[in-house]
């Protein structure tokens, strides 16, 4: 199964943007996908873009969100 893992670019300055790194869910959920057989690929918004059309074309697309995040969430689960 081809998944996509999306972490969305905060709205507005935020705390996070002092420290680019990916929070530790989504590439540790994708590693336990990949172990267990599955094409998984972990997009972070803060460090580079999400290619759309690879998530368009996956099985299954996982958004993660926090406040900060919802606006973004929201606009990529309207594209995706």
């Amino acid at each position: 199964m081809r998944i996509r893992l999306v972490e969305p670019r905060p709205a507005g300055h935020n705390v996070y943007e002092l420290a680019l790194l990916p929070r530790l869910g989504l590439p540790l959920m994708g590693r336990m996908l990949a172990d267990a057989g599955h094409d998984v690929r972990v997009y972070c918004e803060m460090l580079s873009p999400v290619d759309l059309e690879d998530c368009l074309r996956a099985d299954l697309v996982g958004i993660s969100s926090r406040t900060a995040t919802s606006p973004g969430a929201y606009r990529l689960a309207s594209e995706t």
